[in-house]
């Protein structure tokens, strides 16, 4: 059997960990939707992530770190659909591109979020400042200009800002 279909085969899965194993191929479409952490981190994921496939209602964590030929392109991405309970998003070290998009301002259960060592450029939205529940926040690295919005002083729980 392939990861693929081991993962399809899955349909109650919850908490899917996969940290540093091997995968070297694309991730599956087919996993359960009944995931609520999903760490594939390190596990030399390939290709494009097709984030705008995913619907995960119940995902409170996703880290895809760590995977230098993972390509993602957080405007293709309809922030508004992504679970109220997601919790944390770890992109870190992988090849995501483009803006940073104001519709993340509107995942408003985030607390932490890490995008550091990306490919991200342009300036930082506003709705940023959306994020009140935020404690980390990671941008570092990356190719953003501009001044930092005045809405960073409404992020009243951010311990941590790179």
């Amino acid at each position: 059997m392939t990861f693929t279909n081991v993962l399809g085969n899955l349909t109650k899965l919850e908490v899917l960990s996969l940290s540093s194993v091997n995968i070297s191929s694309k991730m599956p479409l087919n996993v359960s939707s009944s995931l609520t952490y999903l760490d594939v981190q390190g596990t030399e994921l390939l290709n494009e992530f097709p984030l705008s496939s995913f619907s995960f209602p119940n995902l409170q964590t996703l880290s895809l770190s760590s995977n230098l030929n993972l390509y993602l392109d957080l405007t293709k991405f309809n922030w508004r659909t992504v679970s109220s309970s997601l919790l944390e998003l770890d992109l870190s070290y992988t090849n995501t591109t483009g803006k940073l998009p104001d519709s993340l301002g509107n995942v408003k259960s985030l607390k932490y979020l890490r995008l550091s060592n990306c490919k991200l450029f342009g300036s930082i939205p506003e709705n940023i400042g959306n994020l009140k529940q935020v404690m980390e926040m990671d941008l570092s690295h990356n190719n953003l200009s501009g001044h930092l919005p005045w809405t960073i002083a409404k992020l009243k729980c951010l311990t941590e800002f790179v």
